[in-house]
């Protein structure tokens, strides 16, 4: 068991991860339990932080060193911290809509290759294609569908007025993703209001 003195700092960690100095990684993974475990700061998964970087480089360090794949870290999995990339470099980073699904779709792929599944259930039944169909594109969700994320799973929450994605997404009037859900599913479209 590492001491205290021995953990990793989470800005020293963090620089390296938005670097993507996979030297600089090694060298605190020499001393630490970096990259396993949870950053002593945030309480999160150092996977966790390597997604939210945003760089393939260190992510896929991270990934190489057979770190849980399947961990709820705050309520988010490893595939819901990627979708989140989405949003994140849109609104903050003020990124092109096009890159940022590039740069999500990327992570998804390298979780994916790293044996994730794809329609891991959270509490109450919650799968990260859920969350896609709150806040990503259409490009993203069509990736997750192609990759065999199950868009007929229910969710189990009582609290909300929805429980299955294409209902989700005819509540958040997301009518495109509405509709390729619909088709991805065998069912016409409905609600869309007229023009």
């Amino acid at each position: 068991m590492f001491k205290d003195e021995d953990l990793p700092k989470f800005e020293v960690v963090w620089e390296a991860f938005g670097a993507a100095d996979i030297s600089a990684l090694e060298k605190i993974a020499a001393t630490s339990e970096l990259p396993h475990g949870v950053d002593p700061w945030s309480e999160r998964y150092w996977l966790s932080h390597a997604i939210a970087s945003g760089k393939p480089k260190s992510v896929e360090w991270v990934l190489s060193k057979g770190v849980d794949v399947h961990y709820v870290d705050g309520g988010f999995s490893a595939l819901m911290d990627a979708l989140q990339l989405e949003k994140d470099y849109q609104t903050i980073h003020k990124v092109d809509p096009a890159e940022a699904a590039a740069i999500t779709l990327n992570t998804i792929d390298q979780l994916v290759a790293a044996g994730v599944d794809i329609n891991q259930r959270l509490n109450l039944n919650y799968t990260a294609f859920h969350s896609a169909i709150a806040w990503s594109s259409i490009t993203v969700i069509r990736h997750l569908l192609d990759l065999n994320a199950d868009s007929s799973v229910c969710n189990t929450d009582h609290c909300t007025s929805y429980g299955s994605p294409v209902d989700k997404a005819k509540l958040l009037k997301r009518w495109d993703v509405h509709e390729l859900l619909c088709e991805a599913l065998g069912l016409a479209p409905s609600g869309r209001p007229l023009r």
